[in-house]
């Protein structure tokens, strides 16, 4: 069977053609960086037409070659800085009028996050360009359209990330997903808390008490201000569309809240009605609103279950109280762009081979607590798919297309590939995907598995963070 290949510029994101006509313009060391940015261009910036056609633009601009012969600097020309000695015209920068901004911005959202990163350093003018928010923002519009899926995972004393595109339609017979490494950290700094954590616009921030913020797509990570109490505490990260803003809620004895952004990173105190004893740290923001689950009184005394939600623009926490309805082990979801909460099949999180039903309560009406009830009876396939020797699974997410997937917890099967599996609550058909990662991932590790991730280009300075 022949693999995927990886994610790579190709042909049907930007034609040939126009990538030809833009390279032409450019000054010739430019050019050269510009054969690093992926194999695909720099095989298209060594044709035969395109160097005709740059030659050809060449002759149109041509400029006086000097040579002399020099032994050494004199002290006075050691003494000039280095900017005095480029001019404005130098092959170092690319001139403002050499090809429209609007131009250069609709190419760049097409390309890979990684290619955008190594352009960068293209010139200065492009490195400026490509920081800039309305380019970040369209990069991640259209990211929103082709969502992936981001895998976690620790191996050899480390946190790695990597990420494999999502697919619109899976079948039984899809070809292996080839997931792409993107960044890695020390397990020192992270604990299993990262795992809880629900990507928020391709941000995912830890639990702890000085949680971190990560952006797996630039392999950039801050570390909060740390926070002075006696609890641990668990960390949610929220964004509001409205102001733009991200903003960290971190529940322990209190609540408090971090803006990123607006330069001020400090925690302020915020009101709530109640404390919980305890807060389960797998929460998910939808739409402005950050959702958790959490306890009352100790674990096990009853069903002291509540459903908090946190308006990230007002900084209003509230709750509700959802005992008999849904477990504090039920799984949070983004249904169709409201709060779903997946049942536990037990106790647990996990499910199994032997699992018949999945019962999925959505939150219709905050104000006016009303749910509505979904119950999903699985088809005779899922217990042949699923049973892998005695392996469990946990859902990952719901995406937007209504699919339920689920991940192995943990990876316990050895020599056997590692799988997601895709619940089509429309279709009833369960589908598995096999998953390669170019390395052996130990038994007992836990794949954490996210779907609807989506690549923000945004570096982490503009968060207003060192």
């Amino acid at each position: 069977m022949e693999k995927p290949k990886k994610q790579r510029l190709s042909a049907d994101r930007i034609p040939a053609d126009l990538v030809i006509s833009i390279c032409s313009r450019l000054p010739a060391k430019s050019i050269a960086r510009f054969r690093c940015v992926s194999k695909e261009w720099s095989s298209t910036l060594r044709r035969r037409d395109f160097k005709d056609l740059h030659l050809k633009w060449s002759l149109s601009r041509r400029s006086l070659l000097f040579t002399f012969k020099l032994n050494r600097l004199s002290e006075a020309a050691m003494d000039i800085p280095e900017k005095q000695l480029l001019s404005e015209t130098d092959d170092q920068t690319i001139p403002p009028k050499t090809i429209p901004i609007d131009l250069l911005i609709s190419i760049f959202t097409k390309l890979p996050a990684k290619s955008v990163a190594k352009s960068r350093c293209v010139s200065k003018q492009w490195g400026s360009l490509l920081r800039r928010r309305d380019f970040t923002d369209l990069y991640l519009k259209m990211s929103s359209a082709r969502p992936s899926l981001l895998f976690t995972f620790k191996l050899n004393g480390k946190f790695l990330f990597f990420s494999a595109p999502q697919p619109l339609n899976p079948h039984q017979d899809s070809a292996p997903l080839v997931a792409v490494r993107h960044m890695s950290f020390d397990t020192d700094d992270w604990s299993r808390g990262i795992a809880y954590a629900q990507p928020v616009r391709g941000f995912l921030c830890s639990k702890e008490k000085n949680p971190l913020v990560v952006n797996p797509t630039t392999g950039q990570c801050i570390t909060l201000p740390t926070v002075a109490s006696n609890f641990s505490g668990t960390s949610y990260l929220g964004y509001d569309p409205i102001s733009k803003l991200f903003k960290v809620l971190r529940v322990s004895d209190d609540f408090r809240v971090l803006t990123l952004g607006n330069g001020e990173a400090t925690w302020r105190t915020i009101e709530c009605s109640i404390t919980p004893f305890y807060a389960d740290p797998s929460g998910i923001c939808i739409d402005g609103t950050v959702y958790f689950l959490g306890s009352r009184y100790c674990i096990g005394i009853e069903d002291n279950t509540v459903l908090f939600y946190f308006d990230v623009r007002s900084e209003t926490c509230k709750f509700l109280r959802v005992e008999g309805k849904i477990s504090l082990c039920s799984t949070l979801v983004n249904f169709k762009g409201k709060l779903g909460a997946i049942l536990p099949d037990g106790l647990t999180r996990f499910y199994s081979g032997n699992t018949t039903k999945l019962e999925l309560w959505v939150l219709d009406d905050v104000e006016d607590e009303k749910w509505s009830v979904h119950v999903y009876e699985l088809p005779p396939s899922w217990k042949s798919l699923v049973v892998v020797g005695n392996a469990s699974l946990y859902i990952a997410g719901m995406t937007r297309a209504g699919e339920i997937v689920f991940s192995l917890a943990p990876y316990q099967v050895e020599d056997v590939p590692f799988c997601i599996y895709y619940y089509n609550v429309v279709r009833n058909t369960v589908v598995r995907v096999e998953i390669q990662f170019g390395m052996v991932i130990p038994k007992f590790d836990k794949i954490h598995t996210f779907v609807d991730h989506v690549e923000d280009v945004k570096l982490l300075e503009v968060l207003g963070m060192p």
